[in-house]
């Protein structure tokens, strides 16, 4: 799938969200494709000035699913852009309000999906099945076996936690500490 080209094609659906709803895109709005969304078909992140609540949004961004996005129709597609564009809509043109709705999909939201002629629908229906992002494993051993372990507990040992085998009981450490018996 030519990425590049769904990106051009999602921005049209944007700016056509915008226009409905007779709003300016803002220039701080970024849409990508992100291959860590596997359940959702999209997602979108807005942030407003911590130092400045009375400044406008600071950022805006899009992120949609290029896992799912290859299994979606369409009309899909089209009605997952528009979604998230209208989440945007809402923070621009409802900041208070989206604040303290955390920019839900509650009556305004459904009032800009509307505007566009889509339904206010907010879960989506493409089959997401086999679709599992893998969990990078990292090896470290004990006295008797190696262990396979996430980059989470990695972390955590990084910051003193300590994992013991079930089996003899010793701390877990990376294999390059390990000795080659």
């Amino acid at each position: 799938m030519d990425f590049k080209k769904e990106l051009e094609i999602a921005w049209k659906q944007v700016e056509y969200a915008f226009e409905r709803n007779n709003v300016p895109v803002p220039n701080i709005l970024k849409i990508s494709f992100s291959g860590r969304l596997t359940s959702s078909m999209g997602y979108t992140y807005i942030q407003y000035s911590p130092y400045f609540p009375c400044l406008d949004l600071i950022l805006a961004e899009i992120k949609l699913s290029k896992k799912l996005w290859e299994r979606a129709t369409p009309a899909q597609r089209k009605s997952t852009v528009i979604h998230e564009a209208c989440h945007v809509i809402y923070a621009v043109l409802e900041p208070d309000l989206f604040k303290i709705t955390k920019g839900g999909h509650g009556d305004k939201w459904k009032e800009f999906m509307e505007n566009t002629g889509e339904k206010p629908e907010v879960c989506h229906n493409v089959p997401t099945d086999r679709i599992k992002r893998r969990q990078q494993r990292f090896t470290y051993c004990c006295a008797c076996t190696e262990h396979k372990i996430t980059k989470t507990k990695v972390n955590k040992i990084k910051r003193g936690a300590i994992y013991r085998c079930v089996k003899c009981k010793q701390e877990i450490v990376p294999k390059t500490s390990c000795s080659s018996a």
